[in-house]
């Protein structure tokens, strides 16, 4: 109907509409019959808006759907992009354009030239190509850093949080998750009996999300990162503790009864509280004379604290002990203490905690001092430790970092589900005495799926064994080669390729006939069984071990001294004065001789995240003089000492600067005269430092072939 006006009606809301002109015109720059070009140029009512609203964004909330379900995180920054579309269509299809905009202007505005159908079928297509790349980009088999991060956090102290946020293995690409975390501290030999506590800076987990479930709930298991997805299992609840006791005495009873005390019985025995139950002691009593069950471990003691003894007539070593212990522990989590520590508070609580969240996970407390004489934990045990690095002379070294995961266990004090226990064949029925099952036991874990975190809030008081300490002493014998074999045996297994550098000769002590370590074939058969992966994924797993911290150098070479003042001409290399592996006290010595590149122990290369220099095949790395007090100290050599692969110990610091050829210390360089290397000024000094036959060692050329870099 026409107005007076002699405008249509249909038309009103147009501007500068006065002739049906004006309307042709809309019609052809827009594309639309006027009624459409109102409706869409003129703004929406509010439901009409609020409809379209929701139509722009089904494609976003069913992806929503999808990962609330999935309990999928994106990074936001990526995600937001998925409804940045839809809702700047929701605000161009609010705007009034015929207010601000004339029928000329129109035509600009190209969204709206196109109806609400073809509009919505665009708009849908968009999100499902941007969709596609986010879960191409950040799906489940592409985690980031920004991701794993999260994931950890998450984890860690979540009891039974499930959750799907899986990772790939890698092997069929030769890839695997860099822990891109930072080591605080170097390593330190076992061999020498020192046991000084590293300093830690441990995480707060105080805001961390916390669940719970009932008994009879099945949870997912969180995955960390580089490990494999974990299938459900039930809820873990009871918890058998194995105390290995050969010669232990009244160490036997003092550590039952410290395990038995720290427990809340009151909740643990009620069925229907979800409160962890301890369901025994099992003391293993390997050949002690006389028996512990008619001495410190009688009839009511055993009552008491609930204790279960498993008696050796003979004595068959730690491994073996331990071995039998697991075999006859009946809780779902096994926990494996030696015979003489004390835990603390509620240690107990935090491993059920995370193993609940992974059974496949070995839980490893911080390690703390015990005071023989209070059985007490010395000081506040901030200085525990619980971390170890192996060496490719398949011995271990003390060290910690600012992530939770363990390289490698130290081997007396860890706990583990009855079920991994099981799924992985327990310990080498081969290993003889002690030494080498906790190289066996961290690689079988690692590499077979499965993965070895610490709880620094969860402290365990460990009698430390001194030789200035009678009290301490240990009253039982190993085989003479008993640690060497059993350690190769490890080695051999799960090593492949690196272990020829055991068996070449680089180290002494892995050599004899065929098969002198024993049969393998129990090893070999987990393996398959588990499908475990190879070691190089391991040691690339650990890179901020192995490649940060230097056990796996790009080159070895040797290091030539020169000066033409007071060398008269003379050419000489540096050269470790000790043998391969494991210094026996944890120090060592470098002179000068005759440059021989066939001689290893005048090779060297870059370490400790590139500030130090390090002995190849060795532990030692040189240090400053002046920071080893020693009143005898002999002017002609340098001192080493056990790498702090870290790169924080400043004494360490030595670099070889290629483009002025100068030994750099933190204090300036160091020259040479002929018979004694020194400090020296490093402007006036005349003395030359050159690296010389270059070369790539066999644990690189390993890695390098393996597919990783």
């Amino acid at each position: 109907m026409m107005g007076g006006s002699g405008r249509s009606e249909e038309y009103i809301g147009l501007p500068q509409m006065e002739s049906r002109e004006d309307m042709k015109r809309v019609v052809d720059q827009t594309g639309q019959t006027p009624s459409s070009a109102t409706a869409a140029f003129q703004g929406s009512s509010p439901g009409m808006l609020f409809l379209k609203f929701l139509l722009y964004h089904v494609p976003f909330f069913i992806f929503l759907t999808y990962l609330w379900a999935a309990d999928v995180t994106l990074p936001g920054r990526c995600a937001d992009g998925v409804y940045v579309l839809p809702l700047t269509m929701t605000a161009i299809e609010a705007m009034p354009w015929h207010r601000f905009l004339s029928p000329k202007s129109l035509q600009y505005v190209f969204p709206l030239r196109v109806a609400l159908p073809v509009r919505l079928t665009i708009v849908y297509l968009a999100q499902m190509c941007h969709m596609h790349l986010l879960f191409g980009m950040y799906g489940a088999e592409h985690l980031t850093a920004e991701d794993v991060t999260r994931a950890r956090n998450k984890a860690i102290g979540a009891a039974n949080k499930s959750i799907t946020h899986l990772r790939g293995r890698g092997t069929q690409t030769g890839l695997a998750l860099i822990d891109d975390t930072e080591i605080k501290h170097g390593g330190r030999s076992t061999s020498r009996g020192d046991h000084k506590h590293l300093q830690r800076e441990e995480e707060d987990h105080k805001d961390l999300d916390r669940s719970s479930s009932s008994s009879h709930e099945v949870q997912e298991r969180i995955p960390f990162p580089g490990a494999d997805p974990v299938p459900p299992s039930p809820l873990l609840k009871t918890m058998s503790v194995i105390l290995p006791c050969a010669g232990e005495g009244e160490y036997a009873k003092k550590t039952a009864e410290s395990v038995y005390n720290t427990w809340n019985h009151a909740k643990g025995d009620d069925p229907n509280d979800p409160h962890p139950t301890l369901q025994e002691i099992v003391v293993v009593d390997d050949g002690t004379q006389p028996k512990l069950a008619e001495s410190f471990l009688t009839e009511d003691v055993q009552k008491k604290y609930r204790i279960k003894v498993v008696r050796n007539d003979h004595t068959v070593g730690l491994i073996n002990a331990k071995k039998i212990g697991g075999d006859h522990a009946s809780g779902d989590i096994l926990t494996f203490f030696d015979c003489h520590v004390a835990p603390q508070g509620d240690w107990y609580e935090k491993f059920f905690e995370s193993i609940n969240e992974n059974y496949k996970r070995i839980v490893v407390p911080s390690i703390t001092a015990l005071d023989v004489g209070t059985w007490t934990q010395q000081g506040n045990g901030g200085n525990g430790v619980a971390k170890c690095y192996l060496t490719f002379d398949a011995d271990f070294k003390w060290f910690d970092s600012k992530d939770n995961y363990v390289p490698l266990l130290s081997g007396g004090l860890l706990s583990m589900s009855k079920k991994w226990w099981e799924e992985t064949g327990g310990y080498d029925k081969h290993m003889e005495g002690w030494g080498g099952e906790n190289i066996d036991q961290s690689l079988r874990t690692w590499l077979c799926g499965g993965e070895m975190v610490t709880i620094p809030e969860a402290k365990v008081a460990h009698m430390w064994r001194l030789g200035s300490d009678a009290r301490t002493a240990r009253h039982y014998s190993v085989p003479g080669n008993a640690v060497s074999k059993n350690r190769f045996r490890a080695a051999k297994a799960w090593m492949g390729g690196y272990a020829e550098k055991m068996e070449n000769g680089q180290f002494h002590g892995y050599q004899g006939p065929p098969g002198w370590y024993g049969d393998l074939s129990n090893l070999l058969q987990i393996k398959k069984n588990n499908n475990c992966r190879e070691f190089g994924w391991y040691l690339n797993r650990f890179r901020n071990v192995y490649i940060d911290g230097g056990l796996i150098p790009e080159k070895t070479f040797l290091i030539e001294v020169s000066n033409s003042d007071n060398l008269n001409g003379k050419k000489q290399c540096l050269r470790y004065k000790r043998g391969p592996g494991t210094s026996g006290d944890g120090n060592g010595e470098v002179g000068l001789r005759a440059c021989d590149p066939k001689d290893d122990r005048q090779r060297f290369h870059v370490a400790n995240f590139k500030q130090g220099l390090r002995a190849w095949n060795t532990d030692q790395c040189l240090v400053d003089r002046g920071s080893v007090h020693e009143s005898h100290a002999d002017p002609s050599v340098i001192k080493t000492t056990v790498c702090n692969i870290a790169g924080q110990d400043h004494s360490q610091v030595f670099v070889l600067d290629e483009k002025t050829n100068k030994l750099r210390i933190t204090h300036g360089c160091w020259g040479g005269d002929g018979t004694k290397l020194d400090a020296a000024n490093c402007e006036s000094d005349k003395t030359v430092f050159t690296m010389l036959d270059m070369a790539e060692p066999i644990e690189r050329q390993l890695f390098r072939e393996q597919g990783y870099n």
